[in-house]
């Protein structure tokens, strides 16, 4: 099972939760953002869900001043079923906007 989500979050200008995706055998997860308009801030969280009710961070990047890039994974595997993501914080600079990208895949 390998699930690639391109511009999740695509190009967005307010605070906000995307819809959840499911991610059933996923044990290794990855996220790269990417912010426009030089803000001072823009953190988007990863988070992971065992039942789609109760959400819990698993990885946070701030995008701001370069793109980056985080990954998630044991050799056990990633403890989730459902994934989402929430742009938390998004301050300063000339219009800023966020883009993000997920990957989620099984096996080493």
């Amino acid at each position: 099972m390998t699930l690639v989500k391109t511009n999740w979050l695509n190009a967005a200008t307010s605070l906000q939760v995307t819809e959840p995706e499911e991610v059933p055998g996923a044990t290794k997860l990855g996220l790269q953002v990417s912010a426009s308009g030089n803000p001072s801030s823009a953190l988007v969280w990863l988070q992971g869900s065992i039942d789609g009710v109760n959400w819990h961070n698993l990885l946070g990047l701030d995008a701001a001043g370069s793109p980056k890039l985080g990954f998630v994974g044991t050799s056990t595997g990633v403890v989730v079923r459902y994934v989402r993501l929430e742009l938390s914080a998004l301050t300063g600079g000339t219009s800023p906007a966020v883009s993000a990208s997920l990957v989620a895949t099984e096996g080493v």
